[in-house]
């Protein structure tokens, strides 16, 4: 019994993929892979898009395009969630960027392109998080988790925008 709580807890921990806590989005854009990453891989571009029901006090790193860039920001979902954190780019290929909000309130967000050959690129926005612990799961669950796919979505249709045609 204590090891499959042990491995249960070490998968939510390391970021399963299947995990009812994480925040997934997708969108097909339309312009070339390379285009869409080298637009995600400048957080000056992530600063210019994000709502502000969403993300808020933005401060960009010294760099602020490639692996390495960093910015300090505050996440917001109404009613009570706020997260003030550092976010890195730390990976960096052709069909993914790797975003890491380090700490013990951080998370990881990917953004996964698939067939990097395509014309148009599909694109999904992935966040691996932990969902609290109870009593406050029926909060993350009914508001913190819905707002925070919405940003989501909302942030893709403005990379769609901003990057088309």
């Amino acid at each position: 019994m204590l090891s499959s709580l042990l491995v249960l807890s070490t998968a939510f921990a390391a970021g399963d993929p299947d995990a009812e806590g994480d925040v997934v989005a997708s969108i097909q854009i339309a312009a070339a892979p390379d285009v869409v990453h080298a637009y995600l891989m400048d957080l000056s571009n992530h600063a210019d898009l994000a709502e502000k029901d969403c993300t808020r006090k933005w401060q960009l790193g010294e760099r602020t395009e490639g692996v390495g860039a960093g910015a300090r920001l505050t996440y917001v979902a109404p009613p009570v969630w706020r997260r003030s954190l550092t976010m890195t780019i730390i990976e960096s290929e052709p069909r993914r960027i790797t975003i890491d909000h380090p700490g013990n309130r951080g998370f990881v967000t990917t953004f996964d392109f698939e067939d990097p050959e395509a014309a148009d690129t599909n694109v999904t926005m992935h966040t691996w998080i932990n969902p609290p612990p109870k009593p406050l799961q029926g909060v993350y669950f009914k508001w913190v988790q819905p707002h925070w796919r919405d940003c989501q979505e909302r942030f893709l249709a403005s990379v769609a925008a901003a990057v088309a045609g």
